[in-house]
């Protein structure tokens, strides 16, 4: 069953000016405006990049309100890479990083994220709320590995 607020937001999107959109099957859109296309899923909220070459990119989550705002109307500013998932890929340079002692923010250049999203990843890579508290803006420039070893 779908949410008021989801549908809401996908007829905010499908009547968008300037948008087209093709039904693929019962929970996936290909959505066509101003030169950018994209997958969507709005059951789940996840999206994909068509660049004008085809490629398509990694599975990006989010809501349907912040995709409308950032992608349609422009009112939100995020990153990249903001809302893109954690690929296997992702983890094993993560992994990699701690290793050799890269801080919060050293992993998030690497890795184009945003350092709380980087501190995140690492609460849920070590299941271990405590680190949640450590990982402050604060500590973004110390090794993780030394606030990990001090637990």
């Amino acid at each position: 069953m779908w949410s008021k607020n989801t549908q809401k937001y996908l007829e905010k999107i499908l009547n968008h000016p300037g948008l087209s959109f093709k039904k693929i099957n019962k929970y996936k859109y290909l959505l066509y405006c101003n030169d950018l296309k994209w997958y969507l899923w709005p059951r789940s909220g996840r999206y994909q990049k068509i660049s004008s070459e085809g490629v398509v990119s990694e599975m990006y989550m989010g809501e349907l309100k912040d995709f409308y705002h950032r992608y349609l109307t422009g009112e939100l500013d995020l990153s990249e890479n903001f809302g893109k998932t954690w690929s296997n890929e992702d983890d094993d340079i993560l992994y990699d990083m701690i290793n050799l002692a890269y801080t919060c923010r050293q992993i998030a250049d690497e890795l184009k994220r945003h350092p709380k999203s980087v501190a995140i990843r690492l609460v849920k890579y070590f299941d271990d709320e405590t680190l949640h508290k450590l990982l402050t803006e604060d500590m973004y420039d110390v090794p993780v590995r030394e606030l990990v070893d001090w637990r």
